[in-house]
């Protein structure tokens, strides 16, 4: 599926923070990131303590970087991430 991209805007401490920063994040870029899905991702940070990572998603590769330059031209902060990492 070319559609494993996605936008990781951060990682919070808790899934409430990432959701919130997710539902922030949308209302201020509802245009340039339309109907896109939000996800929450756990990982396991380097400390061992639980982080969840807060991206929008899926896109193809191009369409993924192409959103977030249009979104870090206005000041807010993202990259350009797999899916599956």
């Amino acid at each position: 599926n070319a559609r494993a991209w996605t936008i990781q805007i951060g990682a919070y401490p808790n899934t409430a923070a990432a959701r919130e920063e997710l539902a922030a994040y949308a209302e201020k870029s509802m245009d340039v990131l339309g109907q896109a899905e939000r996800f929450i991702v756990p990982f396991t940070g380097a400390n061992g303590e639980t982080l969840y990572r807060a991206r929008f998603g899926l896109f193809i590769e191009r369409e993924a970087r192409e959103v977030c330059a249009r979104l870090t031209e206005r000041g807010q902060t993202c990259f350009a991430a797999l899916a599956s990492r």
